[in-house]
């Protein structure tokens, strides 16, 4: 599609339709050509799947940590109980809030709420 337009645009002002001098020219061709990079590297985040093994594996360990090593290192470092309490729910909290947002965040592309909004970006970029 980019060599399309390339040879469009050139054919273009071959004919006399596109009146520019070439310094302008040279520069739609390099905004051309960064947008071309720049659809790349979004699909490489589409492309590039996350390791399943090692998410699994981090869930695994969040539940662990959640349950067991958590609550005791709180319940020996404070001697009051809802202190206690409130320090493990919060410490369990943030751990489970950045999963959750590293999910997220690993399939930007989407129609959820929290997806990239690629229509306004795509209407901006045009």
């Amino acid at each position: 599609v980019l060599q399309w337009l390339q040879r469009l645009v050139v054919e273009k002002k071959r004919s006399g339709v596109i009146d520019i001098e070439p310094p302008i020219l040279s520069r739609a061709f390099q905004e051309f050509s960064i947008g071309i990079v720049h659809f790349i590297d979004a699909r490489k985040l589409t492309d590039v799947p996350f390791p399943f093994q090692f998410a699994q594996m981090v869930v695994i360990m969040l539940a662990f940590f959640s349950t067991l090593p958590v609550p005791l290192i709180c319940a020996i470092g404070v001697r009051n109980a809802p202190k206690a309490g409130i320090y493990t729910f919060l410490i369990v909290f943030v751990f489970w809030s950045v999963h959750y947002i590293a999910v997220e965040i690993e399939h930007p592309f989407g129609e959820d709420a929290n997806d990239l909004p690629l229509e306004v970006l795509n209407r901006r970029f045009n």
